[in-house]
């Protein structure tokens, strides 16, 4: 080989090593890609799927400056729907769910699975003085929470078979977004 083919050879070779580096640092970037709860569903998105024009009445309010591993929002109004991901395992997601299912049937509370939604999910419904209803699903490493409840003021959360519509519709339109 004459010096300008090894110099022609070194290159291509440098190409495809570039090339294969950069999928894989764009593969890589997809998986941790920072997602933020506050800017997955507009309020008018959140409105219309939900139905009712008197939720996300006001600016989506984030609790701290999302990470790749977790991001939290509530959109406040007559009720509030808080959304929430946070980084989890297969292992992780299942023991949560497992200890919502066990500890807090004394209490009133209890867990309903939900086919066809992520990669598994399942409604957690908190009985008491502050009801919630709960879609955690489990999507890829991520877990995605809906829950619609009341933080404060006067407002109630609708009936329950009204709130779990509601909450299963949101999370049926996140799931794509957080894949």
């Amino acid at each position: 080989m004459t010096r300008s083919t090894n110099i022609g050879v070194l290159l291509a070779a440098l190409q495809l090593s570039i090339a294969g580096s950069s999928a894989g640092a764009q593969a890589a970037a997809r998986q941790g890609r920072v997602l933020d709860a506050c800017t997955l569903l507009s309020t008018s998105e959140i409105k219309r799927l939900a139905g009712r024009n008197d939720v996300a009445t006001s600016p989506p309010d984030p609790d701290e400056t999302p990470t790749a591993f977790h991001t939290n929002c509530i959109f406040w109004g007559a009720f509030d729907i808080g959304i929430s991901l946070n980084r989890t395992t297969k292992d992780g997601y299942a023991r949560m769910r497992d200890n919502n299912a066990k500890d807090p049937r004394k209490l009133g509370n209890r867990v309903e699975p939900i086919r066809g939604l992520g990669d598994d999910a399942y409604y957690f419904i908190e009985a008491g003085r502050s009801p919630r209803t709960h879609v955690e699903a489990l999507v890829g490493d991520r877990q995605l929470s809906v829950i619609l409840g009341r933080i404060t003021g006067p407002g109630k959360l609708p009936p329950e078979p009204e709130a779990k519509r509601i909450a299963l519709t949101l999370a049926q339109a996140l799931v794509p977004k957080v894949r």
